[in-house]
């Protein structure tokens, strides 16, 4: 019986080059040797930013045009107070995935990164809104 054929990953018994048994020297280096994360787990990874991304920016320029004064005039204290409670909960809720990233895996430096590079555009803009007045958080937006 023939063996199969060897597989596109490092198998238990080889030294990380794929396809390659320990102690078996080739003349020539591996062309591939993972070390850390494989190519599926960081493009995950992008995609989840990505998707971080999408989700806060829809969300956020919702609250902003629910909230914000239009066509120079300020808002309203109740609409501002209100827009900064929501674009908190906004960044709580996109960060709970990231939090539970963290705590489940071993790579917590490069989930961290990750994280910080994916929930930093919405957390400047919560601390904008937080530090805002109401004549602050207006919009040059006129439909008339």
């Amino acid at each position: 019986m023939s063996s199969p054929p060897p597989s596109s990953e490092s198998a238990p018994g080889t030294d990380g080059a794929v396809g390659m048994p320990r102690g078996v020297d080739t003349g020539q280096r591996p062309l591939i040797r993972w070390r850390g994360w494989r190519p599926a787990l960081w493009a995950t990874t992008v995609v989840a930013v990505l998707l971080t991304w999408v989700v806060t920016f829809v969300g956020s320029a919702y609250e902003t045009l629910l909230h914000a004064g239009v066509c120079h005039e300020p808002a309203r204290a109740t609409d501002l107070t209100e827009a900064q409670h929501a674009l908190v909960v906004l960044v709580l809720a996109a960060a709970a995935p990231w939090a539970v990233g963290l705590w489940r895996t071993g790579h917590r430096l490069r989930v961290g990164l990750f994280a910080l590079l994916a929930l930093a555009p919405v957390a400047i803009g919560a601390v904008q809104v937080l530090t805002a007045a109401p004549a602050d958080y207006s919009m040059d937006w006129c439909l008339y």
